[in-house]
């Protein structure tokens, strides 16, 4: 805000870098709420930006491998990543500055490294054994272990990633992210596919009421609101599982 943005822009900011240093709370793989009240305006406008299940999901399938609720590793809990999209959403509509601005402190943090927080220590520490499979780990886990309070780390694959949400939304969705998570979740043995994800979004629109929105744990891609007035959401054209997700505002009655 200090650069000359307004409010949107700052939440924006705020939220990238917290989900820089504090991954265990957030992320750019993860899905965005927003209301937005300007000077002037009735109700809020709300964002949905959940996203659901790959276009390949198939819960007769789950049922028939033994089970009754959303496993919490592997391909089948992951969904289309709604965030970016949702900070593109807001930005185009509200925000003063270019989101490719926004975004540079998250960049340079996850760049240059910041001190790991108790919480991030404590968090990594207990799912050390999962994360260090990952290829992204090495920087993370000095050493080959989570990282001490106050130890000094850094995020080079995230600083990509979010170099790419800064170039477009389709250098994220379409040349980065979209395309890795793919070949991943088309292996055998997860068989997720994504199709389409480059689909652009319809501005945010003002509901007539606003409510709290809240993901339900063992309910991946979907959200449970209080009010159901005004939602936004990645979802796939009725009838058709493979064809472009497209972000889905719409008013209530």
């Amino acid at each position: 805000m200090a650069g000359g943005g307004n409010a949107v822009d700052g939440t924006i900011a705020a939220n990238a870098v917290q989900g820089t240093v504090a991954p265990e709370t957030c992320g750019i793989g993860g899905d965005l709420f927003a209301l937005v009240h300007r000077p002037g305006m009735d109700s809020p406008a709300c964002l949905n930006s959940s996203g659901r299940a790959g276009s390949g999901a198939d819960a007769d399938a789950l049922r028939k491998a033994g089970h009754t609720t959303m496993p919490l590793y592997g391909a089948p809990p992951v969904t289309v990543p709604g965030c970016v999209d949702g900070w593109y959403a807001l930005s185009e509509r509200y925000g003063s500055l270019p989101l490719s601005a926004v975004l540079r402190p998250a960049i340079r943090l996850a760049e240059n490294g910041f001190a790991a927080s108790r919480e991030l220590s404590e968090a990594w520490t207990a799912h050390a054994a999962q994360l260090l499979t990952q290829a992204s780990s090495p920087p993370m886990f000095p050493d080959g272990r989570p990282p001490e309070v106050g130890e000094r780390i850094s995020r080079p694959f995230l600083a990509e990633s979010l170099q790419s949400v800064a170039d477009s939304r389709d250098a994220f969705y379409l040349d980065r992210v979209g395309p890795a998570a793919s070949r991943l979740l088309a292996c055998p043995d997860r068989g997720v596919p994504f199709h389409g994800l480059g689909a652009r979004p319809p501005p945010v629109r003002p509901g007539h009421r606003t409510g709290p929105g809240h993901a339900r744990p063992g309910e991946a891609g979907r959200a449970q609101e209080a009010d159901r007035s005004c939602r936004g959401r990645l979802v796939a054209p009725s009838g058709a599982r493979d064809r472009r997700y497209r972000l889905h505002v719409r008013r209530g009655p």
